[in-house]
């Protein structure tokens, strides 16, 4: 009962300053859920769960968790007010959804009368994307290409043209576009390393993940790389194809067992397959390898302990955590994972 108390607060003070200090409300919420299993009762932490999810405009869901928090809490005036928000917000959402092919129509007149500005050619070009029409909408953003005066924006227009003609299985066009749209990322700011892992990091951004595992494939027969191999894992693994993700996961580690993100990935298979025993090698290389989520790695590297019966290993790992949780607190970093160990005597 205690840990249980005392790992509650743990991550809803993780929580809280994700939320207020770091305004990530995505991440906020993560954490807020987590804390939620260990004081399923605490009203307050689902009423919070709703404010992540009302910050990032999911209504639905902020209604759903503003409910339980009154459940708990049915006296609590202010959270009936924030609850009858989400509700007015979720009616509008729906009133103003948007029609696509009324976009269509819109914009043709807007062009018509104001002639071919790139902005508007831009809008007309997704919303033709959005109704299926590939053909109209490549032409368009080739018209956009040649308008545009940002060069940072080159690589996600050749991108979405390319992307256009694959659909109409116009696949040397669409090879070429692809190839101009890995050109401009090369050139670019801030650069997706779309020259190294190829196109498929621009499918991975949209969420294409079926082209997004067989671009990254393709570019296997160009060059090998640990972070190709880390990608290949990745879209495996959102395909639910969790045997093809080990693979890869382990073909990168061959090539760079340094990487602590592809251990912590590899770890949560083998949880998931309640192979704890490796689960737990994987999350332990993981929380020696980085700064970055250590505390994730460690919450997750316990909880796999504690299947294995290895309950004085998990509460020196919970005791890790909460070292590294308060440092990030009230340092705004974390300390060494070897100094910390030494200073817990564990």
């Amino acid at each position: 009962m205690k840990m249980n108390k005392a790992l509650f607060y743990l991550f809803y003070l993780i929580a809280m300053k994700i939320y207020h200090r770091d305004k990530d409300y995505e991440k906020a919420r993560m954490y807020y859920e987590k804390a939620s299993k260990y004081m399923p009762e605490h009203a307050k932490n689902y009423f919070k769960i709703g404010m992540c999810f009302f910050k990032v405009q999911d209504y639905s869901m902020a209604i759903d968790a503003f409910n339980h928090a009154l459940e708990l809490n049915p006296n609590n005036e202010n959270w009936k007010q924030q609850l009858n928000q989400a509700e007015d917000a979720n009616t509008s959402i729906f009133k103003a959804e948007k029609l696509w092919w009324k976009e269509i129509l819109d914009l043709e007149h807007l062009i018509n009368k104001k002639g071919k500005k790139y902005i508007l050619l831009l809008d007309l070009a997704t919303a033709l994307q959005k109704m299926k029409y590939f053909q109209r909408a490549a032409s368009v953003y080739e018209e956009c290409i040649k308008l545009c005066e940002n060069k940072e924006k080159l690589s996600t227009l050749y991108y979405e043209m390319g992307y256009c003609l694959q659909m109409l299985n116009e696949n040397e066009k669409a090879k070429k576009a692809y190839e101009n749209a890995i050109k401009q990322d090369s050139l670019a700011s801030e650069s997706k390393n779309a020259k190294l892992i190829g196109v498929g990091i621009f499918h991975e951004i949209n969420g294409r993940w079926s082209l997004a595992n067989k671009a990254y494939l393709k570019q296997l027969e160009i060059k090998i790389s640990d972070e190709l191999y880390d990608k290949i894992g990745l879209s495996y693994e959102i395909l639910y194809d969790f045997e093809n993700a080990l693979i890869y996961y382990e073909k990168c580690l061959e090539l760079n067992y340094q990487r602590a993100l592809t251990h912590f990935n590899l770890a949560r298979i083998y949880e998931r397959k309640e192979n704890f025993q490796k689960a737990v090698l994987h999350f332990e290389e993981a929380a020696n390898r980085t700064n970055v989520k250590r505390t994730e790695y460690l919450y997750r590297l316990g909880l796999c302990l504690a299947k294995l019966g290895q309950e004085k290993r998990a509460n020196e790992v919970f005791l890790q955590m909460q070292i590294v949780s308060v440092t990030t607190l009230v340092g705004g970093g974390e300390m060494n994972y070897d100094q910390s160990i030494e200073e817990s005597q564990f």
